[in-house]
């Protein structure tokens, strides 16, 4: 008998504050077809998948988000509707580029699954999607645990290449964001935890803290104070970077609770202030937030989107990344900060622009120029061509 994990072809919600969900539903004939082929290919890699059903969760997961970022409708937001833009080419499901992209993430990802006698390599173990019991246990609604499975195995249409010094688009674009994600996750697992960046032997994490001294003295000061436990007026009073980093690197807020409480917030800083420093190719600060934090991030086995902001702050990032939590850290994270209004996302996302208190209360002007007179209204993440809403205000 079929294990019913690896055909769960039952609608993903991704939850909105508005009430109007979006639903991202599978194509149960095109996925069941992507199973079989990609569980026969595995099997004549050498790998006896058969042998580990606990895997077949977690292979679901990437057979649906595989699928929806490969064919769903969109003609932006597709890696199909980017090869019939750019490429003037219709690809179809038995392409073999398409399979073999899908492969290649398979190989990527399972290399640090015990199953490949990866257990000893740096990755976020607290989403063990190769595992399917203690995954579930971890993320025991099923629900946000297939969003945060949709989250870890998307596959972008549009990423910047270092390689190339430029973007690419629909294949070339999957193939780049895993492959040079790996080259990523090799050197930074090379540093993890004590090794030293930059002509001054800095301490990657110092570039994560700059980071987000960067946001506050740029319209973000009140949503910093929220998410470092700070007085909102200190990035004002600091004469210098090494007078921020003094005052925040230990910090009561919600960063430095997840730091004592969640052993892999330690890797997250590091990953992001790593490329928060690296030169990327000449990738401006826009790619980097879109694409090449999200993709490293996923290749150490978080999953990760984007939230975005409105009205974005002049000087500010207009959207940052985000990553899943587990449901036992959440609620931990919710119940020491009762009071805290903390904007988490479908798969229980948490960032930076999680920070609802601290976005309300935002003034300044926008990157059009525009007065910030009612703080930041609306925090949302795309799904295809909608909206998924944490937050809208009037």
């Amino acid at each position: 008998m079929l294990n019913p994990e690896i055909i769960d072809f039952d609608p993903i919600v991704f939850k909105s504050v508005d009430g109007n969900h979006v639903y991202l539903i599978p194509n149960p004939a095109r996925e069941s077809w992507l199973t079989c082929e990609i569980l026969k290919r595995i099997k004549e890699s050498g790998f006896s998948i058969e042998k580990y059903p606990e895997m077949f969760l977690g292979l679901n997961g990437k057979i649906v988000a595989n699928a929806w970022c490969i064919f769903n409708e969109s003609p932006y937001f597709s890696i199909a509707g980017m090869e019939e833009r750019i490429n003037n080419r219709t690809i179809k499901v038995t392409d073999e580029d398409v399979l073999n992209l899908m492969m290649l993430q398979w190989d990527l990802y399972s290399q640090f699954s015990p199953q490949r006698n990866g257990s000893n390599l740096l990755y976020n173990r607290d989403f063990p999607w190769y595992n399917s019991t203690e995954l579930k246990a971890l993320y025991p609604d099923k629900n946000e645990l297939r969003v945060a499975l949709f989250k870890l195995f998307y596959l972008p249409e549009t990423t910047y290449s270092m390689k190339e010094g430029k973007r690419v688009f629909g294949i070339k674009a999957g193939e780049t964001s895993l492959l040079e994600a790996k080259k990523e996750y090799e050197t930074i697992a090379s540093l993890y935890p004590n090794g030293k960046i930059g002509k001054w032997n800095e301490d990657p994490r110092d570039y994560y803290y700059g980071w987000l001294g960067d946001r506050a003295g740029n319209g973000l000061n009140n949503t910093v104070a929220q998410y470092l436990g700070i007085d909102p007026g200190l990035v004002f009073r600091v004469k210098n970077w090494v007078e921020w980093l003094g005052e925040v690197k230990d910090n009561d807020g919600i960063d430095g609770y997840l730091t004592k409480n969640w052993e892999y917030w330690d890797l997250v800083k590091f990953i992001v202030g790593y490329e928060r420093w690296n030169p990327k190719g000449g990738a401006h600060e826009a790619e980097g937030i879109a694409y090449i934090i999200p993709e490293t991030l996923r290749m150490f086995g978080f999953p990760t989107d984007l939230t975005i902001i409105s009205p974005a702050p002049l000087g500010a990032g207009g959207s940052e990344w985000s990553i899943s939590l587990p449901y036992p850290t959440v609620e931990s994270m919710k119940k020491h900060f009762p009071n805290s209004n903390i904007l988490l996302g479908s798969g229980y996302t948490f960032g930076l622009y999680s920070c609802g208190d601290g976005l309300v209360k935002e003034r300044g002007i926008d990157n059009l120029y525009r007065p910030i007179e009612n703080g930041i209204t609306k925090v949302f993440k795309w799904v295809g061509e909608e909206r998924v809403y944490l937050m809208k205000r009037d």
